[in-house]
Protein backbone atom coordinates (compact mmCIF):
# COMPACT_ATOMS: atom_id res chain seq x y z
CA UNK A 1 0.00 0.00 0.00
CA UNK A 2 1.57 3.24 -1.14
CA UNK A 3 -0.53 5.21 1.32
CA UNK A 4 1.02 3.32 4.24
CA UNK A 5 4.46 4.32 2.97
CA UNK A 6 3.38 7.93 2.86
CA UNK A 7 2.04 7.64 6.41
CA UNK A 8 5.36 6.17 7.55
CA UNK A 9 7.14 9.22 6.13
CA UNK A 10 4.65 11.56 7.80
CA UNK A 11 4.71 10.11 11.33
CA UNK A 12 8.43 10.79 11.78
CA UNK A 13 7.86 14.53 11.64
CA UNK A 14 4.29 14.77 12.96
CA UNK A 15 4.06 16.95 16.06
CA UNK A 16 0.57 18.40 15.82
CA UNK A 17 -1.79 16.47 18.11
CA UNK A 18 -4.64 16.58 15.60
CA UNK A 19 -2.47 15.05 12.86
CA UNK A 20 -1.23 12.35 15.22
CA UNK A 21 -4.80 11.56 16.22
CA UNK A 22 -5.89 11.28 12.57
CA UNK A 23 -2.94 9.01 11.77
CA UNK A 24 -3.81 6.75 14.72
CA UNK A 25 -7.43 6.60 13.68
CA UNK A 26 -6.49 5.74 10.09
CA UNK A 27 -4.16 2.94 11.21
CA UNK A 28 -6.85 1.60 13.56
CA UNK A 29 -9.29 1.30 10.68
CA UNK A 30 -6.96 -0.37 8.16
CA UNK A 31 -5.24 -2.67 10.68
CA UNK A 32 -8.37 -4.83 10.72
CA UNK A 33 -7.18 -6.44 7.45
CA UNK A 34 -4.22 -8.87 7.38
CA UNK A 35 -2.70 -7.22 4.28
CA UNK A 36 -2.65 -3.86 6.03
CA UNK A 37 -1.11 -5.44 9.14
CA UNK A 38 1.70 -6.74 6.97
CA UNK A 39 2.40 -3.31 5.47
CA UNK A 40 2.26 -1.58 8.86
CA UNK A 41 4.84 -3.95 10.30
CA UNK A 42 7.09 -3.88 7.22
CA UNK A 43 6.98 -0.07 7.15
CA UNK A 44 8.19 -0.08 10.77
CA UNK A 45 5.22 1.92 12.00
CA UNK A 46 4.93 -0.14 15.21
CA UNK A 47 7.45 1.98 17.20
CA UNK A 48 5.44 5.11 16.36
CA UNK A 49 2.17 3.40 17.33
CA UNK A 50 3.72 2.48 20.68
CA UNK A 51 4.87 6.07 21.10
CA UNK A 52 1.38 7.38 20.29
CA UNK A 53 -0.19 5.02 22.84
CA UNK A 54 1.66 6.88 25.59
CA UNK A 55 0.33 10.29 24.66
CA UNK A 56 -2.00 12.11 27.01
CA UNK A 57 -4.59 12.66 24.30
CA UNK A 58 -7.39 10.20 25.08
CA UNK A 59 -8.54 9.59 21.50
CA UNK A 60 -5.00 9.03 20.19
CA UNK A 61 -4.28 6.59 23.00
CA UNK A 62 -7.46 4.61 22.28
CA UNK A 63 -6.80 4.38 18.53
CA UNK A 64 -3.17 3.38 19.08
CA UNK A 65 -4.11 0.66 21.58
CA UNK A 66 -6.63 -0.69 19.07
CA UNK A 67 -3.89 -0.82 16.41
CA UNK A 68 -1.68 -2.80 18.79
CA UNK A 69 -4.53 -5.22 19.48
CA UNK A 70 -5.19 -5.71 15.76
CA UNK A 71 -1.50 -6.28 15.00
CA UNK A 72 -1.37 -9.01 17.65
CA UNK A 73 -3.97 -10.91 15.58
CA UNK A 74 -1.67 -11.17 12.58
CA UNK A 75 -1.14 -14.90 11.94
CA UNK A 76 2.57 -14.82 11.00
CA UNK A 77 3.90 -11.51 12.30
CA UNK A 78 2.92 -11.96 15.94
CA UNK A 79 6.60 -12.37 16.80
CA UNK A 80 7.05 -8.60 16.35
CA UNK A 81 4.65 -8.05 19.24
CA UNK A 82 6.74 -10.00 21.73
CA UNK A 83 9.61 -7.54 21.92
CA UNK A 84 10.51 -6.48 25.42
CA UNK A 85 9.53 -2.82 24.96
CA UNK A 86 6.17 -3.93 23.55
CA UNK A 87 5.38 -5.90 26.72
CA UNK A 88 6.37 -2.94 28.90
CA UNK A 89 3.95 -0.75 26.97
CA UNK A 90 1.16 -3.31 27.41
CA UNK A 91 1.79 -3.42 31.15
CA UNK A 92 1.64 0.38 31.20
CA UNK A 93 -1.62 0.42 29.22
CA UNK A 94 -3.32 -2.02 31.61
CA UNK A 95 -2.82 0.58 34.35
CA UNK A 96 -4.60 3.35 32.46
CA UNK A 97 -7.84 4.68 33.89
CA UNK A 98 -9.48 4.74 30.47
CA UNK A 99 -11.89 1.84 30.08
CA UNK A 100 -11.33 1.27 26.34
CA UNK A 101 -7.54 1.37 26.65
CA UNK A 102 -7.55 -1.13 29.52
CA UNK A 103 -9.97 -3.43 27.70
CA UNK A 104 -7.88 -3.46 24.50
CA UNK A 105 -4.62 -4.02 26.38
CA UNK A 106 -6.00 -7.00 28.32
CA UNK A 107 -7.50 -8.37 25.11
CA UNK A 108 -4.07 -8.08 23.45
CA UNK A 109 -2.52 -10.05 26.32
CA UNK A 110 -5.18 -12.69 25.84
CA UNK A 111 -4.43 -12.93 22.12
CA UNK A 112 -0.69 -13.20 22.70
CA UNK A 113 -1.18 -15.78 25.44
CA UNK A 114 -2.71 -18.25 23.00
CA UNK A 115 0.60 -18.50 21.14
CA UNK A 116 2.58 -21.72 21.31
CA UNK A 117 6.11 -20.31 21.47
CA UNK A 118 7.44 -21.22 24.94
CA UNK A 119 10.05 -18.43 25.11
CA UNK A 120 7.35 -15.85 24.49
CA UNK A 121 5.08 -17.46 27.07
CA UNK A 122 7.77 -16.81 29.66
CA UNK A 123 8.08 -13.21 28.51
CA UNK A 124 4.40 -12.37 28.90
CA UNK A 125 4.22 -14.12 32.29
CA UNK A 126 6.29 -11.61 34.24
CA UNK A 127 5.21 -10.42 37.66
CA UNK A 128 4.05 -7.02 36.47
CA UNK A 129 1.57 -8.49 34.00
CA UNK A 130 0.41 -11.07 36.55
CA UNK A 131 -0.41 -8.40 39.12
CA UNK A 132 -2.25 -6.22 36.60
CA UNK A 133 -4.33 -9.16 35.36
CA UNK A 134 -5.40 -9.98 38.92
CA UNK A 135 -6.27 -6.33 39.50
CA UNK A 136 -8.29 -6.31 36.30
CA UNK A 137 -10.26 -9.40 37.38
CA UNK A 138 -11.04 -7.72 40.70
CA UNK A 139 -12.37 -4.57 39.04
CA UNK A 140 -16.08 -3.89 39.07
CA UNK A 141 -16.51 -3.19 35.35
CA UNK A 142 -17.61 -6.33 33.53
CA UNK A 143 -15.68 -5.60 30.30
CA UNK A 144 -12.40 -5.44 32.22
CA UNK A 145 -13.29 -8.64 34.07
CA UNK A 146 -14.00 -10.40 30.77
CA UNK A 147 -10.78 -9.42 29.00
CA UNK A 148 -8.48 -9.83 32.02
CA UNK A 149 -9.92 -13.29 32.78
CA UNK A 150 -9.39 -14.17 29.10
CA UNK A 151 -5.75 -13.09 29.41
CA UNK A 152 -5.33 -15.23 32.53
CA UNK A 153 -6.98 -18.22 30.88
CA UNK A 154 -4.91 -17.97 27.70
CA UNK A 155 -1.59 -17.79 29.55
CA UNK A 156 -2.42 -20.77 31.79
CA UNK A 157 -3.69 -22.88 28.87
CA UNK A 158 -0.33 -24.36 27.95
CA UNK A 159 1.94 -27.15 29.06
CA UNK A 160 4.51 -24.96 30.79
CA UNK A 161 4.29 -26.03 34.43
CA UNK A 162 6.98 -23.50 35.32
CA UNK A 163 4.58 -20.65 34.45
CA UNK A 164 1.70 -22.19 36.38
CA UNK A 165 3.81 -22.81 39.49
CA UNK A 166 5.25 -19.32 39.25
CA UNK A 167 1.79 -17.79 39.22
CA UNK A 168 0.57 -20.02 42.02
CA UNK A 169 3.41 -19.01 44.31
CA UNK A 170 1.65 -15.79 45.24
CA UNK A 171 0.17 -16.79 48.61
CA UNK A 172 -2.69 -18.54 46.77
CA UNK A 173 -3.94 -15.19 45.49
CA UNK A 174 -4.59 -16.75 42.10
CA UNK A 175 -6.85 -19.51 43.46
CA UNK A 176 -8.75 -17.00 45.59
CA UNK A 177 -9.28 -14.74 42.58
CA UNK A 178 -10.50 -17.63 40.43
CA UNK A 179 -12.90 -18.69 43.18
CA UNK A 180 -14.45 -15.23 43.29
CA UNK A 181 -14.65 -15.17 39.48
CA UNK A 182 -16.84 -18.28 39.51
CA UNK A 183 -19.49 -16.32 41.39
CA UNK A 184 -19.77 -13.61 38.71
CA UNK A 185 -23.03 -13.63 36.75
CA UNK A 186 -21.27 -13.12 33.39
CA UNK A 187 -20.84 -16.35 31.41
CA UNK A 188 -17.55 -15.31 29.76
CA UNK A 189 -15.88 -14.68 33.11
CA UNK A 190 -17.15 -17.96 34.53
CA UNK A 191 -16.00 -20.19 31.68
CA UNK A 192 -12.60 -18.46 31.56
CA UNK A 193 -12.21 -19.18 35.28
CA UNK A 194 -13.23 -22.83 34.87
CA UNK A 195 -10.81 -23.41 31.98
CA UNK A 196 -8.02 -21.79 34.02
CA UNK A 197 -8.71 -24.03 37.04
CA UNK A 198 -8.84 -27.04 34.70
CA UNK A 199 -5.33 -26.17 33.50
CA UNK A 200 -4.07 -25.86 37.08
CA UNK A 201 -5.51 -29.27 38.03
CA UNK A 202 -2.93 -30.88 35.76
CA UNK A 203 -0.23 -29.93 38.30
CA UNK A 204 -0.12 -32.76 40.89
CA UNK A 205 1.18 -30.53 43.68
CA UNK A 206 -1.86 -28.26 43.72
CA UNK A 207 -4.59 -30.62 42.52
CA UNK A 208 -5.56 -31.66 46.05
CA UNK A 209 -5.53 -28.06 47.22
CA UNK A 210 -7.96 -27.07 44.46
CA UNK A 211 -10.31 -29.89 45.42
CA UNK A 212 -10.09 -29.04 49.12
CA UNK A 213 -10.97 -25.41 48.39
CA UNK A 214 -14.37 -26.57 47.13
CA UNK A 215 -13.95 -26.04 43.40
CA UNK A 216 -15.79 -29.31 42.62
CA UNK A 217 -18.96 -28.11 44.30
CA UNK A 218 -18.56 -24.60 42.82
CA UNK A 219 -18.25 -25.88 39.26
CA UNK A 220 -21.09 -28.34 39.87
CA UNK A 221 -23.32 -25.46 40.98
CA UNK A 222 -22.41 -23.54 37.82
CA UNK A 223 -23.15 -26.55 35.58
CA UNK A 224 -26.53 -27.17 37.21
CA UNK A 225 -27.68 -23.57 36.86
CA UNK A 226 -26.26 -22.36 33.54
CA UNK A 227 -27.91 -22.35 30.15
CA UNK A 228 -24.79 -21.05 28.34
CA UNK A 229 -23.29 -23.66 26.00
CA UNK A 230 -19.77 -22.26 26.38
CA UNK A 231 -19.97 -22.48 30.16
CA UNK A 232 -21.25 -26.07 29.93
CA UNK A 233 -18.29 -26.93 27.70
CA UNK A 234 -15.92 -25.44 30.24
CA UNK A 235 -17.53 -27.47 33.04
CA UNK A 236 -17.29 -30.61 30.92
CA UNK A 237 -13.59 -29.95 30.34
CA UNK A 238 -13.01 -29.39 34.07
CA UNK A 239 -14.74 -32.63 35.11
CA UNK A 240 -13.12 -34.69 32.35
CA UNK A 241 -9.74 -33.61 33.74
CA UNK A 242 -10.47 -34.10 37.46
CA UNK A 243 -12.17 -37.49 37.03
CA UNK A 244 -9.08 -38.95 35.43
CA UNK A 245 -7.99 -39.36 39.05
CA UNK A 246 -10.14 -42.05 40.79
CA UNK A 247 -9.32 -40.71 44.25
CA UNK A 248 -11.78 -37.89 43.63
CA UNK A 249 -14.69 -40.09 42.50
CA UNK A 250 -16.07 -40.23 46.04
CA UNK A 251 -17.06 -36.56 45.74
CA UNK A 252 -19.47 -37.60 42.98
CA UNK A 253 -20.61 -40.65 44.91
CA UNK A 254 -21.65 -38.43 47.82
CA UNK A 255 -23.63 -36.06 45.60
CA UNK A 256 -26.27 -37.65 43.38
CA UNK A 257 -27.05 -34.32 41.68
CA UNK A 258 -23.59 -34.33 40.10
CA UNK A 259 -24.25 -37.67 38.38
CA UNK A 260 -27.53 -36.39 37.00
CA UNK A 261 -25.75 -33.31 35.65
CA UNK A 262 -23.07 -35.40 33.93
CA UNK A 263 -25.76 -37.59 32.36
CA UNK A 264 -27.49 -34.44 31.11
CA UNK A 265 -24.31 -33.62 29.19
CA UNK A 266 -24.77 -36.89 27.28
CA UNK A 267 -28.15 -35.66 26.08
CA UNK A 268 -26.95 -32.19 25.16
CA UNK A 269 -27.59 -31.08 21.57
CA UNK A 270 -24.09 -29.56 21.52
CA UNK A 271 -21.55 -32.06 20.16
CA UNK A 272 -18.69 -30.82 22.34
CA UNK A 273 -20.76 -31.07 25.53
CA UNK A 274 -21.81 -34.55 24.44
CA UNK A 275 -18.16 -35.53 23.88
CA UNK A 276 -17.25 -34.41 27.38
CA UNK A 277 -20.26 -36.32 28.72
CA UNK A 278 -19.08 -39.54 27.05
CA UNK A 279 -15.54 -39.08 28.38
CA UNK A 280 -16.83 -38.44 31.91
CA UNK A 281 -19.05 -41.54 31.63
CA UNK A 282 -16.06 -43.69 30.69
CA UNK A 283 -14.04 -42.35 33.61
CA UNK A 284 -16.84 -42.75 36.17
CA UNK A 285 -17.87 -46.16 34.81
CA UNK A 286 -14.41 -47.39 35.78
CA UNK A 287 -15.68 -47.15 39.36
CA UNK A 288 -18.22 -49.93 40.03
CA UNK A 289 -19.61 -48.04 43.02
CA UNK A 290 -21.04 -45.48 40.57
CA UNK A 291 -22.58 -47.93 38.07
CA UNK A 292 -26.02 -48.14 39.63
CA UNK A 293 -26.36 -44.38 40.03
CA UNK A 294 -25.29 -43.76 36.41
CA UNK A 295 -27.78 -46.27 34.99
CA UNK A 296 -30.56 -45.08 37.28
CA UNK A 297 -30.06 -41.55 35.95
CA UNK A 298 -30.48 -42.72 32.35
CA UNK A 299 -26.86 -42.97 31.17
CA UNK A 300 -27.54 -46.15 29.17
CA UNK A 301 -30.42 -44.53 27.28
CA UNK A 302 -28.24 -41.59 26.23
CA UNK A 303 -25.26 -43.81 25.34
CA UNK A 304 -27.54 -46.01 23.21
CA UNK A 305 -28.79 -42.94 21.37
CA UNK A 306 -25.20 -41.79 20.76
CA UNK A 307 -24.27 -45.21 19.34
CA UNK A 308 -27.15 -45.00 16.86
CA UNK A 309 -26.71 -41.37 15.81
CA UNK A 310 -23.15 -40.16 16.45
CA UNK A 311 -20.60 -41.59 14.03
CA UNK A 312 -17.58 -40.09 15.80
CA UNK A 313 -18.55 -40.92 19.37
CA UNK A 314 -20.00 -44.44 19.12
CA UNK A 315 -16.71 -46.33 19.85
CA UNK A 316 -16.32 -44.39 23.10
CA UNK A 317 -19.99 -44.68 23.99
CA UNK A 318 -19.74 -48.45 23.39
CA UNK A 319 -16.75 -48.64 25.70
CA UNK A 320 -18.71 -46.87 28.46
CA UNK A 321 -21.68 -49.15 27.83
CA UNK A 322 -19.54 -52.28 28.23
CA UNK A 323 -18.24 -50.98 31.55
CA UNK A 324 -21.77 -50.34 32.82
CA UNK A 325 -22.91 -53.79 31.67
CA UNK A 326 -20.39 -55.46 33.95
CA UNK A 327 -22.57 -55.11 37.05
CA UNK A 328 -25.32 -57.53 38.09
CA UNK A 329 -27.40 -54.83 39.81
CA UNK A 330 -27.71 -52.90 36.54
CA UNK A 331 -28.83 -55.66 34.20
CA UNK A 332 -32.60 -55.23 34.30
CA UNK A 333 -32.45 -51.44 34.03
CA UNK A 334 -29.72 -51.85 31.39
CA UNK A 335 -32.05 -54.03 29.30
CA UNK A 336 -35.01 -51.70 29.74
CA UNK A 337 -32.97 -48.73 28.45
CA UNK A 338 -31.96 -50.52 25.25
CA UNK A 339 -28.46 -51.53 26.30
CA UNK A 340 -28.68 -55.09 24.94
CA UNK A 341 -29.82 -53.86 21.53
CA UNK A 342 -26.94 -51.39 21.41
CA UNK A 343 -24.36 -54.05 22.34
CA UNK A 344 -25.76 -56.39 19.68
CA UNK A 345 -25.43 -53.64 17.09
CA UNK A 346 -21.88 -52.86 18.20
CA UNK A 347 -20.83 -56.51 18.10
CA UNK A 348 -22.46 -57.20 14.75
CA UNK A 349 -21.02 -54.16 13.00
CA UNK A 350 -17.57 -54.27 14.61
CA UNK A 351 -17.96 -50.78 15.96
CA UNK A 352 -15.72 -51.20 18.96
CA UNK A 353 -12.07 -52.05 19.47
CA UNK A 354 -10.98 -55.68 19.01
CA UNK A 355 -10.16 -56.23 22.68
CA UNK A 356 -13.63 -54.98 23.65
CA UNK A 357 -15.30 -57.15 20.99
CA UNK A 358 -14.16 -60.25 22.90
CA UNK A 359 -16.04 -59.02 25.97
CA UNK A 360 -19.28 -58.28 24.10
CA UNK A 361 -20.61 -61.89 23.83
CA UNK A 362 -19.95 -62.56 27.51
CA UNK A 363 -21.61 -59.30 28.51
CA UNK A 364 -24.65 -60.16 26.40
CA UNK A 365 -24.86 -63.66 27.88
CA UNK A 366 -24.72 -62.28 31.41
CA UNK A 367 -27.33 -59.67 30.59
CA UNK A 368 -29.68 -62.20 28.99
CA UNK A 369 -29.38 -64.67 31.83
CA UNK A 370 -29.93 -62.08 34.54
CA UNK A 371 -32.82 -60.50 32.62
CA UNK A 372 -34.48 -63.94 32.51
CA UNK A 373 -33.91 -64.40 36.22
CA UNK A 374 -35.38 -60.98 36.87
CA UNK A 375 -38.51 -61.32 34.71
CA UNK A 376 -39.42 -65.05 35.05
CA UNK A 377 -41.62 -66.16 37.96
CA UNK A 378 -39.88 -68.36 40.52
CA UNK A 379 -41.89 -71.45 39.56
CA UNK A 380 -40.98 -71.06 35.90
CA UNK A 381 -37.37 -70.40 36.72
CA UNK A 382 -37.09 -73.81 38.46
CA UNK A 383 -38.05 -75.51 35.20
CA UNK A 384 -34.87 -74.42 33.46
CA UNK A 385 -33.17 -77.59 32.22
CA UNK A 386 -29.99 -78.91 33.74
CA UNK A 387 -28.26 -78.46 30.38
CA UNK A 388 -29.00 -74.75 30.50
CA UNK A 389 -27.66 -74.63 34.03
CA UNK A 390 -24.52 -76.42 32.89
CA UNK A 391 -24.04 -73.96 30.04
CA UNK A 392 -24.56 -71.13 32.49
CA UNK A 393 -21.92 -72.56 34.78
CA UNK A 394 -19.47 -72.90 31.92
CA UNK A 395 -19.96 -69.23 31.06
CA UNK A 396 -19.08 -68.34 34.66
CA UNK A 397 -22.28 -66.34 35.03
CA UNK A 398 -22.78 -65.25 38.61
Amino acid sequence: MSIVKRISNLVATATDSKIVQDISRFLAFISIHDTAKEHILVSELLPYVIKFSRRTDEATQRYSTLVICNLALHPTKKVFCYKDDFMRVLTFLTKCHDLEVERCSFLTLGILGFGVESEYKELISNDGIFNEILKGINQEHIYIKQTSSLALNSILLNNLDSIRRKWLGKDCELLTTLSSLLEVSDGSCVHNAIYAVGSLIEIPQIRHEIVEKGYLSSVSHVLQNTSCVHTKRACGYFYSVIHEYPEYHHYVQNNSKDIGTFVDLLGSPDSQCKSYGVLISILLASNKDLHVALVKRGAVRHLTSIIELEAELYPYAGFALLKLADNFENHIAFSEQGGIRALLKLGAMGRIKDEDNHNTPLSLAKLAFNAIKGFKPVAAATQISSSTSLETHELNIN
